[in-house]
């Protein structure tokens, strides 16, 4: 129903009091309606983007490093880690096999 219809209906209306108050109810419910999908897929993406943030890796944690932490910092925990798991340069244990 389009709003010209709908105001052609309140003015041959007797009682327009009640239509009015009808129609505005209706025009909210409407409203709220459309809000509430907005919101659902609001959620719906906010999901999707954590979904997306929780698959990525962290390489800071990785190196065991804090967020704000120097290039020295890096390169040192890089280093520390690479010899930790070359294959030359620790022992050939079974555990080091499947973690490299």
């Amino acid at each position: 129903m389009n709003l010209i219809r709908l105001l052609q209906i309140i003015i041959k209306s007797k009682n327009w009091i009640p239509v009015f108050i009808f129609i505005f109810f209706k025009i909210i419910n409407e409203n709220l309606r459309i809000n509430q999908a907005q919101n659902v897929n609001n959620l719906i993406n906010n999901a999707q983007m954590e979904s997306k943030k929780a698959k990525r890796k962290d390489y800071y944690q990785i190196l065991e490093i804090a967020k704000d932490a120097t290039d020295d910092e890096i390169k040192k925990a890089y280093r520390k880690l690479a010899l930790k798991w070359h294959p030359d340069k620790n022992n050939e244990s079974e555990e080091k096999k499947v973690n490299f």
